[in-house]
């Protein structure tokens, strides 16, 4: 692997880590997550899906061409990213509209895109949805050291996002468990007064 491209895929998991653990909004952060791995695979688009109660994916985060209308397209849990979302192996294909593990499922807005590439969002048991990065048909098809570096960094921010979610929901609690301490305390005093 391109060693500038690894210190370019540590970079960006650091600086999405960095975002994360300190409460950014997680529109913003999932923004920078598409942003990068579109960057790292050089592609002209990257789709952060995330898996619905019904395995189905929708589209949370977008970056490249027609973003505006990708975000909130839903895909079926049959699609790659549907069964990536529940922790499926990265998927690689030169003809995305003619593959038939792909084809069935492209909706319209990526019909002009060929090459395609998806890894499973998050590892182990805390895979949030699927990570996607498409090229047209003049482009270069995604190579295998691509494809691995993609599915390495889509673990790596994936639980990132997963730490931080537990980090906030933590803190929330805490935050709980003093406002009901300061308000046992109130009732306490009051009572005392009275």
């Amino acid at each position: 692997m391109d060693p500038t491209l690894a210190s370019r895929a540590l970079s960006a998991t650091t600086d999405i880590a960095t975002r994360a653990l300190a409460g950014d909004d997680s529109d913003a952060v999932l923004e920078s997550v598409v942003w990068a791995a579109a960057e790292l695979a050089e592609a002209e688009l990257g789709l952060v899906m995330v898996r619905g109660t019904d395995d189905t994916v929708v589209v949370e985060a977008a970056s490249g061409g027609w973003t505006g209308r990708l975000r909130g397209l839903m895909l079926p849990a049959e699609s790659v990213a549907g069964t990536l979302a529940r922790g499926g192996d990265p998927v690689v294909t030169e003809e995305f509209t003619t593959d038939p593990r792909t084809a069935p499922y492209v909706p319209e807005p990526l019909a002009g895109y060929e090459r395609f590439a998806a890894a499973p969002f998050g590892s182990g048991g805390r895979v949030l949805g699927a990570l996607t990065v498409y090229r047209g048909s003049e482009a270069e098809p995604f190579t295998t050291a691509t494809v691995d570096l993609l599915s390495a960094f889509a673990a790596q921010a994936g639980m990132v996002l997963a730490l931080a979610e537990g980090a906030n929901a933590r803190e929330r609690v805490g935050l709980y468990e003093e406002r009901e301490r300061i308000a046992r305390e109130l009732h306490d005093v009051i009572v005392q007064r009275l």
